[in-house]
């Protein structure tokens, strides 16, 4: 990407609830080895040309994860990052969410472990509470902003 343009990047928001505790569960990673580096994220990564964001999310998580969700199970969200300056890098993240609820059975049977696919890019995978996400340290700027916004605090909620 040519120093004077901004990047489009989608961040995968890839939650998982249980509908008896009410728990709900959030994918992030810990970035190794691009801007960023050393910082917990969610699976995501750079929008190609002619690609759907729902298309993008999908593809990155499964390319990072080894998870497959099809874009059609990803929402846009109605929150994006304008992301000034990290580590020189300035972009615009545009965030997709799945949600998949179920019992404790049911989410084990959905949710497919996440593994590191791409160990240059990524530390390790784990599922975090959203209740827990602000103790997330350090954190993707993109990530922070989303944590911070009205959107996210009214999906935590079900709203």
């Amino acid at each position: 990407m040519p120093k004077h343009s901004v990047g489009v990047g989608v961040g995968a928001l890839v939650a998982l609830k249980n509908d008896r505790s009410g728990a709900l569960m959030i994918l992030v990673g810990r970035r190794k080895g691009s801007h960023g580096a050393g910082t917990w994220a969610l699976p995501g990564g750079w929008l190609d040309k002619g690609e759907e964001f729902a298309e993008c999310g999908s593809r990155e998580l499964r390319e990072e994860t080894g998870m497959i969700y099809p874009p059609s199970a990803f929402q846009v969200c109605p929150f994006v990052s304008n992301n000034v300056d990290m580590d020189g890098v300035h972009s615009v993240t545009v965030f997709v969410a799945t949600q998949i609820v179920g019992d404790d059975a049911e989410l084990a049977r959905v949710a497919t472990q996440p593994r590191v696919c791409e160990p240059d890019k990524c530390h390790e995978w784990k599922w975090v509470e959203a209740a827990e996400m602000e103790s997330l340290v350090p954190a993707f700027p993109p990530l922070v902003n989303l944590i911070a916004s009205e959107w996210f605090r009214s999906f935590v909620e079900g709203k």
